[in-house]
């Protein structure tokens, strides 16, 4: 396992790589979706995203973050009533 640090001023997101899949942290997540730090924690605490806890930070899998946008994706297309085109 290795730790990959963003330079700057102190750490501000810290993704790490465990076995070759990476993990995002919930300040890594906010930059990639339109979503706030409150609502993806309130998200993997109910579900719609899965996370882990290590220590006291939770981390998101690349795998799991696909997961969720393709979730979030063909929940959209049918609503729009493209999911059966």
């Amino acid at each position: 396992m290795y730790i990959e640090y963003q330079k700057g001023r102190g750490i501000k997101a810290m993704a790490i790589i465990i076995r070759g899949e990476k993990y995002y942290l919930v300040s890594d997540l906010v930059k990639i979706l339109p979503l706030t730090k409150n609502t993806i924690r309130a998200y993997i605490r109910h579900g719609k995203i899965r996370g882990r806890k290590l220590g006291k930070l939770f981390y998101v899998s690349n795998t799991d973050l696909r997961a969720f946008l393709d979730r979030r994706d063909t929940n959209i297309k049918s609503l729009n009533g493209e999911g059966d085109k």
